[in-house]
């Protein structure tokens, strides 16, 4: 499994007294998750922003997003390609009106990047007043030399649907792929529109070549802002698969590997009723030796055909260990209870289930 990037120092991490205070000064999204249409903005129409009093608080966008609406040919155009003779004969836009289109985040990243896959979860921080998107992109292959498959995996069948499901999404074909790294950030103004990328591994040999080809696309990752990168966290399906390889290749000894004997497998719960995989989540963990408490995305295993827990994973989100990986193995004569366990000694506690069952009725 990889090292992860080199720590940053922790005299570059701004204290938190030096943080500005946690105030939203323009919380209005115009680029974003759900935001499938194009819209003109700064017209004679004033928009509404929200209800207060009774009355209603409009707002008109001052904003650099979008194409600025300054004479009749623009207007024929985006009318042409968007709304027809209704652009064209409206009254409401102005010279300074501006049209906002390809405003979903992650339609807008793959048009600027096709080349890269990118997360299928977004999210959003706040930076100084601004709302900014966030989104992890992967380069990808399916032939790096001596490497499995990660879909010829048992363990991992369920990620390889979820693959297969958000190719047939993307158009990109990650069936088989045998090699991925998390080699760009893509920073997204929520409010302009503005996105940037960031190299996070430059010694990526994808990367350096799309860099090549691109040469003005990419920054550094040492041009992010130091607010910016006090947020940034490790990627969920990033550990999904790194855990996918972790559960066969931990075992180091040959006649072990052969015979599959310490195989293990993510860890299960229960979701209403039904069983399924545990997905990683993120917590704040406090390392033994240590009096702080750091920002981590860990994931669970089982061994093969039990529910004890036996093993964990996690990836290091806080910026001076960011991209570390943390493998924690439980020993063998323990007991320790796994999630689904502790969920079932949950449900035969009469109490808890007294109340759980009353929770889980209709109409509550």
């Amino acid at each position: 499994m990889p090292e992860g990037l080199p720590n940053l120092l922790v005299k570059d991490i701004p204290p938190k007294s030096k943080y500005p205070e946690l105030k939203v000064n323009q919380p209005r999204i115009y680029y974003g998750e759900l935001t499938d249409t194009h819209v003109i903005a700064n017209s004679k129409e004033k928009e509404l922003d929200y209800p207060s009093d009774g009355e209603n608080v409009y707002n008109s966008y001052s904003g650099t997003g979008g194409v600025q609406i300054k004479n009749l040919w623009r207007k024929f155009l985006f009318g042409w390609k968007f709304d027809g003779t209704r652009l064209l004969l409206s009254s409401y836009p102005t010279k300074e009106s501006r049209i906002l289109f390809h405003r979903n985040i992650k339609e807008q990243v793959k048009i600027l990047a096709p080349f890269l896959k990118y997360d299928d979860d977004p999210y959003i921080i706040l930076v100084n007043g601004k709302l900014y998107w966030i989104i992890d992109a992967y380069t990808i292959s399916s032939d790096y030399p001596y490497s499995e498959p990660i879909y010829s995996q048992t363990a991992v069948q369920s990620l390889r649907r979820r693959l297969m499901l958000q190719a047939a999404e993307t158009g990109q074909n990650l069936n088989g792929i045998n090699y991925i790294r998390n080699s760009v950030k893509v920073v997204v103004d929520a409010y302009n529109g503005m996105v940037t990328f960031y190299i996070f591994e430059p010694d990526d040999p994808l990367i350096n070549a799309w860099q090549s080809v691109f040469p003005n696309m990419f920054k550094s990752r040492d041009e992010i802002l130091l607010e910016i990168l006090a947020h940034i966290r490790y990627p969920s399906d990033m550990l999904l698969i790194q855990g996918a390889v972790y559960s066969k290749y931990h075992m180091t000894d040959p006649a072990v590997f052969y015979n599959q004997e310490d195989l293990c497998v993510r860890a299960t719960e229960k979701y209403y009723g039904a069983t399924q995989l545990v997905q990683p989540y993120y917590i704040m963990w406090e390392p033994p030796d240590s009096d702080r408490a750091q920002f981590v995305l860990m994931l669970p295993f089982i061994p093969k055909d039990k529910q004890v827990l036996i093993a964990w994973i996690a990836g290091m989100c806080d910026p001076e260990n960011y991209g570390r990986l943390l493998a924690y193995k439980f020993p063998k004569e323990k007991r320790i209870l796994g999630t689904q366990q502790v969920e079932t000694k949950i449900d035969q506690d009469p109490v808890l289930s007294g109340r759980l069952s009353l929770w889980d009725q209709r109409g509550s």
